[in-house]
């Protein structure tokens, strides 16, 4: 599985985080659903704490995009 600052990272320096989730998916999802890993990946970043605003705002919207990824999976 993804670390929590290795992901922080890739989502603090992208502009589009659909590259994110889906390199992130293929290397570590081994086998299980994009819903079951986005969940995971939501699970592990709720670990973090992060302090510097730009940085906890892109990881912000990456929480939103995750939470329409896993709706949309659900339909």
């Amino acid at each position: 599985m993804i670390t929590l600052i290795r992901l922080a990272n890739k989502i603090h320096n992208t502009h589009d985080f659909k590259q994110v989730i889906w390199s992130n998916y293929l290397e570590h999802s081994n086998g299980i659903s994009m819903k079951e890993y986005a969940i995971n990946e939501k699970a592990i970043l709720s670990l973090g704490n992060y302090g510097v605003e730009e940085f906890h705002q892109k990881v912000g919207q990456y929480f939103k995009f995750l939470d329409r990824l896993i709706e949309d999976s659900k339909k």
